[in-house]
C-alpha cells in the first residue's frame, strides 16, 4: 500500500507494509495429535505451547475437526467451590490447580460473584 506524503521535506512515497504472520498447516497426523491431546485434558493453552502456534489456531483447528470445545465457564458447583476455598486462605493458583481452572479464572469469576479479593501480599496460604 503506497501513499503519496508531502512534508516540510518534500514529497516521498511512503510505504506502509502490512505485517502477517504466516500460519503452517497441521498435517492430518498433527490435527489427530491435536485432537487427541485436547481429548486427553490438555488445554488450548498448553496445546499452542506444545505445538508451538496461538491458541486461536489450536481452537479453529479442533472445531474444524469437530471436536466438541470444553466449556469455558466454571459450573456453579465449582463457583461455590473456589468461593469456599479462596474464603479459607487458598489462593487463587491454588484454588486453580485443585479445580484444574487457570488462577485467572478463578480471579475473574470470584470478582464477577463480588467476592472481596484480597491483596496478593494479603494471602494466608494453606494446601490443599
Amino acid at each position: 500500500m503506497q501513499n503519496d506524503v508531502n512534508s516540510k521535506y518534500g514529497s516521498y512515497r511512503s510505504v506502509k507494509a502490512r505485517i502477517t504472520q504466516h500460519q503452517e498447516k497441521f498435517t492430518k497426523q498433527e490435527a489427530e495429535k491435536l485432537a487427541k491431546a485436547y481429548r486427553s485434558g490438555k488445554t488450548v493453552y498448553e496445546l499452542a505451547e506444545i505445538f508451538n502456534c496461538n491458541r486461536e489456531t489450536v481452537s479453529n483447528h479442533l472445531k474444524a475437526s469437530g471436536v466438541k470445545m470444553r466449556r469455558q465457564s466454571p459450573t456453579d458447583a465449582q463457583v461455590r467451590q473456589m468461593t469456599k476455598l479462596y474464603k479459607a486462605g487458598h489462593s487463587c493458583a491454588a484454588v486453580g490447580k485443585s479445580l484444574n481452572l487457570d488462577p485467572s479464572v478463578i480471579w475473574r469469576t470470584l470478582k464477577r460473584n463480588g467476592v472481596e479479593l484480597r491483596d496478593k501480599h494479603e494471602r494466608t496460604e494453606t494446601y490443599i
